[in-house]
């Protein structure tokens, strides 16, 4: 669960390198795989894993930090020779996250959007469940935004 900085300070310091960039269909399969093992062994659906570690909020307003859930990641990274396991859990969040897939962004979907970051500012997640969306979804739809210049 290293953050960028500490991966990069490994590997300076170890010679290792970190597999980055765009996952292969391979390596989906096996997140798919290692998610579906997960699950069959704790008698959950992948439904209910995506629910309760993606879109649940506990008290305090923190995503779910079940250490139950975290252990799929960890597992899933050992089997992806050369992935932190920050990165397959990124690709794991985009694979499976329902509100990343909600399609185009409507003019209403903008105005709330732009509502919600003058309620809760850069708080992405907390404005991705409000709206339905995958939390980075939104930050990069608000990031369209600032680069044109308009905020609606």
């Amino acid at each position: 669960w290293h953050t960028a900085d500490v991966l990069r300070d490994i590997e300076e310091q170890t010679g290792k390198r970190f597999k980055r960039g765009k996952f292969s269909q391979k390596e989906k399969q096996i997140i798919r795989d290692g998610l579906k093992d997960f699950c069959e062994e704790r008698g959950l659906s992948e439904d209910q894993f995506v629910h309760a570690y993606f879109l649940t909020k506990q008290r305090g307003g923190d995503r779910c930090k079940d250490k139950r859930f975290k252990q799929v990641f960890l597992d899933v990274a050992a089997k992806l020779d050369g992935r932190p396991v920050l990165l397959v859990y990124q690709c794991m969040r985009r694979m499976y996250h329902p509100g990343n897939f909600r399609g185009r962004w409507s003019e209403e979907d903008d105005r709330e959007l732009v509502r919600l970051f003058d309620i809760y500012g850069p708080d992405w997640e907390t404005i991705g469940l409000s709206m339905g969306r995958y939390g980075m979804s939104v930050r990069d739809r608000y990031r369209h935004f600032r680069q044109r210049g308009s905020m609606l």
